[in-house]
């Protein structure tokens, strides 16, 4: 939309720390309709680093780590994977000779490795063990492939206490067969219980062979975690980034590994970025259906970093082809022969999807700008690269979105856009926003609240150099990830302060709709979910930027106005060490509306003071009350745990203007009110 520039007058002298400052809002109204707010600026992002997607606090439902005994024996003892935290133990009572290792293959033919448990003597019990965290009630389902020798007797499953010492639930599993067997099994409820050890074990003689384990509550919704659904819905991404990241461009991120029966998915898959063993569970059928399930549309990453044209044509071809399609993709520079679209296409269908997934969001790689990025090149090359991917997955399906995984320094998209020219349906680049100074928590946090105005100075240079000849007539632009610096003694994403900075990014992409068409805020996961590592509770717990998140989608409108605003302003601290120059307004405001009510969104930065803004309506009628949400708390470094879950949480009010709005120190502000027949040229108290 066209915005008119925010206006900051110094309130001379100005009052003092816990006085009232004045201010005035001016909503231009009589400036025409703005532009459609998409829905696809309030977009999340989940990647497969350790504990987003799989893991304790992981969106996918699943308790076991390392469930198909794939990863490498890390300690020399014959399990599978090393003994830290959650992972797989041996087991064994006292005077009871056995072994473990390592058998090539299973019963999973793309996994590396079984699980081999042999007792050659003694009375009790041997098997294997893993530490759980238990989801809130229900009940759970296990089961696990075995095969063996009959004369091991029956295999038992238990959930035990943390230290083995009491039973808490044991169901038997049958005993062993020649051939391998599923064998299935129902926990029941342990509602004082937050975690358990799971044992698996046999008291007779001879070898088990067991492969592809699962422990999943039954309040998961395809998968997922039923809290976690609930609140993704109530925050209604509007699209949902996929599988990263720097997981995008590495090798253990193939597509191929993440379709087809979840028991005999490839596996193991090593993160050297991230260091750490994932496997591909949550892949793309999962993912698109937990897109469909809260309303999000699909935004897929394809492997650039060690991934081909073909690969990425070929996932094309699983998500959106015809069957019937007998173009041939060929074969890539790996020797690895794509077949044909149709292949991919019929794959999907006998993976229970015979309808195609239509995903229209493609984006090539992931930071290929970055030093520490696989796939690593310069702009020329990338852009090079790119036209070959965009040839290629376009030719699968014309009707998707391809885009450039740009970056918004000029030294970066200056030789990028020249050589895709406006081959590129969207160009991408990322907002990362560090603390680039010591500071204490004070400067911290009215360093990182300044930051947002450079994310509207990018967007504005990148609105022009789009809007140049050759690049599609003003290619709009995706801000594929966004986040704050996650981790400073100084400064705190998941407290308050966290909250209000990515409020005041989502002013920035709401005033800026016209051009930006998407944005993904990183990691929506771990604005949801804690674990308390003294007595392993796991519970949700909403952080203040969640609250930002499901505030502006249940109020906000969509389509934007224009909004001035005259108010106190302040210089960052650090802005000489760091190029700055800028004065921060105190009072930042974005407005939108639909065709009955209009929102205004105000964060007032002021650490201590609140701001008195009085509002002016020009070309509208409002209705003299309206509703106030809010959004602060005693101090910007407040947050929420699981003892006090809702310290930081919104609080609704009725309001009317009889003059001016108090905003309060360290805040974000809400207000809606509904628009009446009729446009006087100015009203400016109601």
């Amino acid at each position: 939309m066209a915005v008119a520039p925010l206006l900051c007058a110094s309130c001379g002298g100005g009052p003092k720390d816990g006085e009232v400052e004045a201010a005035r809002i001016t909503v231009h109204g009589a400036d025409g309709e703005g532009a459609e707010v998409p829905e696809g600026i309030y977009g999340g992002f989940i990647e497969f680093l350790p504990g987003i997607i799989n893991g304790p606090a992981g969106l996918w439902a699943q308790e076991l780590r390392n469930r198909g005994f794939d990863e490498p024996d890390g300690d020399a003892n014959g399990v599978s994977g090393e003994q830290a935290g959650l992972a797989w133990f041996p087991l064994r009572e006292q005077g009871v000779n056995a072994s473990w290792s390592l058998a090539p293959g299973g019963y999973n033919p793309r996994g590396a490795y079984a699980q081999s448990v042999v007792k050659s003597g003694g009375a009790g019990r041997v098997g294997l063990c893993q530490a759980v965290l238990l989801s809130p009630p229900g009940d759970y389902g296990f089961y696990i492939y075995m095969k063996g020798d009959a004369s091991a007797g029956t295999v038992t499953a238990r959930l035990a206490d943390m230290e083995g010492t009491a039973i808490l639930s044991e169901v038997s599993l049958g005993s062993p067969e020649d051939s391998w067997s599923r064998k299935e099994v129902t926990f029941p409820a342990l509602a004082h219980e937050a975690a358990a050890r799971l044992e698996v074990f046999f008291t007779g003689t001879g070898e088990v062979l067991f492969d592809e384990a699962s422990l999943m509550s039954s309040r998961n919704v395809g998968g997922v975690r039923e809290r976690a659904l609930e609140l993704y819905r109530e925050l209604r991404p509007g699209v949902m980034r996929y599988p990263g990241g720097c997981f995008a461009d590495q090798t253990a991120n193939h597509w191929v590994e993440g379709i087809g029966p979840i028991d005999e998915r490839g596996s193991p898959n090593w993160d050297e970025h991230w260091g750490s063993y994932q496997r591909l569970d949550f892949g793309t059928g999962e993912f698109v259906a937990f897109c469909r399930a809260i309303g999000a549309e699909p935004h897929m990453v394809v492997n650039f970093g060690d991934g081909t044209v073909e690969e990425a044509a070929a996932w094309v071809a699983y998500a959106n082809g015809d069957p019937s399609d007998a173009s041939v993709i060929g074969v890539d520079r790996k020797g690895t022969d794509w077949r044909t679209v149709g292949y991919w296409a019929r794959r999907r269908a006998e993976d229970g999807h015979p309808e195609p997934y239509a995903i229209r969001h493609w984006e090539i790689g992931n930071e290929q700008y970055g030093e520490w990025e696989n796939g690593h090149v310069t702009p020329e090359e990338y852009g090079a690269a790119f036209l070959a991917y965009r040839k290629a997955m376009t030719e699968v399906d014309p009707s998707i979105r391809v885009i450039a995984d740009g970056h918004h320094e000029p030294s970066w998209y200056g030789p990028l856009l020249r050589t895709i020219g406006g081959q590129a349906e969207v160009f991408g680049w990322h907002v990362c926003q560090e603390l680039k100074m010591d500071a204490g928590p004070g400067e911290a946090y009215l360093y990182m609240l300044s930051t947002p105005i450079t994310v509207e100075e990018n967007i504005a240079r990148l609105r022009d150099v789009l809007a140049g000849d050759g690049y599609s007539r003003g290619m709009p632009m995706s801000i594929t990830e966004w986040w704050p610096e996650h981790e400073n003694e100084d400064w705190d994403s998941a407290a308050l302060e966290g909250g209000l900075w990515t409020a005041l990014v989502l002013n920035v992409l709401q005033r800026h709709s016209d051009v930006v068409e998407a944005a993904c805020r990183t990691l929506f996961e771990t604005m949801l979910i804690r674990i308390d590592h003294e007595d392993h509770h796991r519970e949700a717990v909403l952080t203040p930027s969640f609250h930002v998140f499901s505030m502006y989608r249940r109020f906000c409108g969509d389509r934007g106005i224009a909004v001035s605003v005259e108010c106190g302003s302040y210089a960052p601290p650090g802005q000489a060490e760091n190029g700055a120059g800028v004065e921060v307004p105190y009072l930042d405001v974005s407005a939108t509306r639909t065709d009955r009510s209009i929102t205004l969104a105000v964060v007032n930065r002021h650490p201590s003071r609140i701001i008195e803004a009085a509002i002016t309506w020009e070309g509208l009628e409002v209705s003299e009350a309206g509703g106030a949400v809010v959004l602060t708390s005693a101090s910007y470094l407040d947050g929420n745990s699981l003892e006090c879950p809702d310290a930081v949480r919104p609080i609704s009010s009725a309001w009317s203007d009889t003059g001016a709005y108090r905003f309060p120190p360290h805040s974000l502000t809400v207000l809606t009110a509904d628009i009446l027949d009729g446009a006087p040229e100015a009203s400016p108290s109601r």
